[in-house]
């Protein structure tokens, strides 16, 4: 017995090294700049490979405690927090948003129609993401966020609205996640970024934050880069071990504007925090954040690509349910559920599987040039990243 527990520890130390060989090649093959790989198997992280550079000035290396702004998978995060209020009764998923929010939010173009917390989630809300958003967004002072939706208000547009579909038609939208955090604050009477702190993370005992200034050591971020003009240019989070100035949240009332926490993209966490919380999603027994029940609700796909119902993002999204898709595209013919992101030259990903528990992050901070993938929407050393890991969860699983 002892034999043969022996020969599977030896066996996984060299399915990991090779992978991690492998790994460190499609990293130079894709001349990133840093990336960050997990793998986790039931509820154990069997491989963790780090690469590259944080900070291209100061020449630091990624390591297994590097902070990344994850971008859009913190969409899924969002969402998480929003069900956890609907478990405790707070909302029903088909519910006239307006009812809550207490100000009128009104589809110019299709005014019988309500918005719900299940559109906002799904993608489906008829809301875009106009010039009129990306205004809002600039804004240094805390702005109410109805200012932005309702048609009285200082940065309306009626651009920020489908003209030509009713809701229920899908088109991925940023916005749709700043209303949700204002609605996870109106109905918890409690900030956003603490909510989260609160009830996701110090629960599944995880360091992240939609607020920076709550983060011990800026060092441990790593700057996002794109290359340009022959060389490394940091798009954001280039902090040089100096926290950014803080904004002052003294006289803030939850609800006003959820935006101010970017829960739209904004977490920042580490590729070994993000598997712990990507295993919570796959875990049944795991209830202490979210019962079972509300993640399969979660998991249950909303919206379906039909050619015609809405814009699938590059072939990435061809469904979509409460704050997550499921593709069998990535690993052709695997089916994974989770989030992808991409922002300031990032990008990256989180997918898993609940019946065979086995999940992938992915994480990279920039590349000179990324490469269209081979067979799905994704760049090619995603493709690259999830073939080689899913090989390697396949053989470990096997043992």
């Amino acid at each position: 017995m002892k034999r043969f527990v022996l020969c599977t520890i030896l066996l996984c130390c060299l399915l990991s090294q090779s992978l991690d060989e492998i790994l460190h090649k499609v990293y130079q093959n894709n001349n990133a700049i840093g990336m960050s790989v997990i793998v986790t198997a039931k509820n154990k992280m069997v491989f963790s490979g780090v690469y590259g550079l944080r900070d291209v000035d100061r020449k630091l290396s990624i390591t297994q405690d590097t902070i990344y702004r994850i971008a859009s998978i913190s969409k899924m995060i969002t969402a998480t927090a929003l069900m956890q209020l609907f478990e405790r009764g707070k909302f029903q998923l088909d519910d006239d948003i307006s009812d809550y929010l207490k100000y009128k939010v009104v589809h110019p173009h299709f005014p019988k129609e309500k918005i719900t917390f299940r559109s906002l989630l799904a993608h489906t809300s008829g809301l875009r993401d106009d010039k009129a958003y990306y205004t809002f967004l600039r804004e240094d002072d805390i702005i109410p966020l109805r200012e932005l939706l309702c048609e009285e208000g200082k940065y309306f547009s009626r651009n920020l609205f489908d003209e030509k579909h009713p809701p229920g038609y899908f088109k991925y939208a940023n916005v749709n996640y700043g209303v949700i955090a204002s609605l996870v604050e109106v109905l918890s009477e409690e900030r956003f970024d603490k909510y989260c702190e609160r009830y996701i993370f110090a629960p599944l005992n995880i360091t992240a934050s939609f607020n920076i200034h709550t983060l011990k050591n800026v060092d441990n971020i790593a700057a996002l880069y794109r290359y340009k003009d022959e060389q490394w240019q940091a798009q954001a989070d280039h902090f040089q071990g100096k926290p950014p100035a803080k904004k002052d949240f003294s006289g803030y009332t939850p609800g006003t504007n959820g935006f101010l926490f970017a829960p739209q993209g904004g977490l920042r966490i580490s590729a070994k925090n993000l598997a712990k919380l990507m295993m919570f999603y796959y875990d049944k027994q795991n209830n202490n954040v979210l019962q079972s029940p509300t993640k399969e609700l979660m998991y249950k796909i909303v919206w379906q690509y039909d050619k015609k119902n809405g814009d699938n993002y590059y072939g990435i999204f061809n469904s979509y349910a409460l704050g997550n898709h499921t593709t069998t595209d990535l690993i052709r013919g695997e089916k994974l559920i989770g989030h992808p992101g991409e922002a300031y030259g990032l990008i990256s990903d989180m997918y898993f599987s609940p019946t065979k528990e086995f999940g992938i992050v992915f994480i990279s901070n920039g590349a000179k040039n990324w490469q269209k993938g081979k067979h799905s929407g994704w760049y090619r050393i995603e493709e690259e990243v999830f073939q080689h890991c899913y090989a390697f969860v396949q053989k470990y699983l096997a043992e």
